[in-house]
């Protein structure tokens, strides 16, 4: 089966929001590939300067030759091309393992989702939400052990959680405004962090399943919760990665005085999605 012939599918949300943890439940089922996370963001930004230097070739070779005028390419191909591409990423993470259910988890989704909606309009797309004080110590935590210098090149705690509150407003007003502000719209549904590490968290992942077309029965959920806890949850390769598993350990962590007040623009959206605003 071609990915032509697969309606694919999209995991994504905010960096340190279970992003990770959402892609190996999905990757865990024998009839799912959600490989580990792409970097779509590198052929968002090489492929405009791809098809421009190219375009520049094209007049070069016009003007020494019969100076006959050039077809370029243009938005239309640079979108062409890049739903290819992003079609043969899906496709080669579904042969490994020959999947009827196949898709990308990949958090430039995110920050381009307007885009993604464009290219994929059938696609199903599963977003997952954090509460946002959460992903900022998350975040900031993982920056400090995975980038050499990044405490020095960084600015204060303060201003990276006040950045956070941003960018998370940012994202999920995008994506509400894509559902029509319900959890679950046409090719798109909204899943808590919370309630995937909570006492509904069978159900919960049941519904991310139902999204990509495989029912999923309370057993089979149970058992992909069982597989990647005992990667996320114990000594092993990439186990550093997974910080805390909590909800609200913002509460108890040594930055809470820090974090700056939910701003405006970030208080209903708390609200929407059951966070306290305090």
């Amino acid at each position: 089966m071609s990915a032509i012939e697969r309606i694919p599918f999209f995991a994504f949300g905010l960096p340190k929001s279970g992003t990770t943890w959402l892609q190996m439940l999905l990757d865990a089922h024998p009839a799912v590939s959600c490989p580990s996370e792409h970097q779509l963001s590198f052929l968002l930004e090489a492929l405009p300067k791809l098809m421009n230097d190219y375009n520049l070739v094209l007049r070069e070779i016009d003007r020494r030759t019969a100076q006959q005028g050039i077809a370029t390419l243009g938005q239309p191909d640079l979108m062409s091309v890049t739903h290819a591409l992003i079609e043969a990423c899906i496709e080669s993470g579904a042969r490994r393992k020959n999947a009827r259910f196949a898709g990308i988890k990949d958090n430039t989704v995110a920050t381009h989702f307007g885009l993604f909606r464009e290219l994929f309009p059938a696609a199903n797309y599963l977003c997952i939400v954090r509460d946002p004080r959460d992903a900022t110590i998350s975040s900031w935590h993982h920056n400090l052990r995975v980038e050499p210098g990044f405490g020095e090149r960084a600015v204060d705690f303060a201003d990276w959680a006040a950045q956070t509150w941003q960018r998370w407003t940012d994202t999920y007003k995008s994506v509400l405004a894509a559902t029509g502000d319900r959890d679950e719209a046409a090719g798109i549904l909204i899943l808590r962090y919370e309630d995937l590490i909570g006492a509904q968290r069978e159900s919960t992942l049941q519904r991310a399943f139902r999204r990509i077309g495989l029912a999923l029965d309370p057993a089979d959920a149970a058992s992909l919760f069982e597989r990647t806890d005992a990667v996320r949850l114990r000594a092993g390769p990439g186990a550093g990665f997974y910080r805390s598993a909590r909800a609200e350990g913002w509460r108890d962590a040594p930055e809470r005085p820090q974090i700056p007040s939910p701003p405006r623009a970030a208080q209903a959206l708390l609200e929407r999605f059951r966070y306290p605003a305090t």
